[in-house]
């Protein structure tokens, strides 16, 4: 039997199904992140503090929902943040900019589809896990909304806040399954 060797397919998604299950949370989530006994009113007056509470709530109860914490995510969720860089309010809540920042995952899966070969998937998991503590971080601006409740700022996740917050590993793996795809058509 021919043993199964492991690239770039199998890096990307590994690495994109782990932070699906991130996102699969995210939805699971939805409106149960607020403490629901506090009115808007008693909670601290400033939108930027609320607006980034929220976020950082919505993304540490989406973490702490997925049971199968994965050492591929937690070893990203330890380098990627945000912050809010400008907000203005609208009838209906807010809409902010935010920076966000985290290990460059597309540059981590490209750099290890051309240097390596794998023969199991732990042997790819190990070294993807090593390579994500030392990739360069990479920033990038995310318009979001937050919908205004009586309980505070719920903000409306998107895939693009999601793709920014994991070092852009959705694109890179939709890029990866178009080309996969194209080159099956040839």
């Amino acid at each position: 039997m021919e043993k199964q060797k492991f690239k770039r397919k199998t890096a990307c998604v590994i690495v994109a199904a782990v932070t699906t299950l991130v996102v699969a949370a995210f939805v699971l989530v939805g409106c149960s992140l607020f403490n629901k006994d506090e009115p808007i009113e008693e909670q601290i007056p400033d939108i930027e503090t609320q607006v980034y509470g929220a976020l950082n709530d919505a993304l540490n109860e989406a973490m702490s929902d997925d049971e199968s914490s994965d050492e591929l995510l937690t070893g990203t969720d330890n380098r990627n943040g945000f912050e809010v860089i400008s907000y203005r309010e609208t009838e209906t809540g807010v809409v902010a900019t935010l920076r966000v920042y985290a290990p460059d995952l597309c540059t981590v899966v490209e750099e290890i589809d051309e240097n390596y070969v794998f023969e199991t998937e732990e042997e790819l998991r190990k070294v993807l896990i090593e390579a994500i503590e030392k990739a360069d971080i990479v920033e990038q601006e995310v318009t979001i909304e937050f919908e205004k409740t009586e309980f505070g700022y719920e903000p409306i996740i998107t895939i693009e806040l999601i793709d920014a917050y994991y070092g852009g590993i959705l694109k890179f793996y939709n890029e990866t399954i178009t080309n996969m795809q194209k080159e099956d058509e040839e």
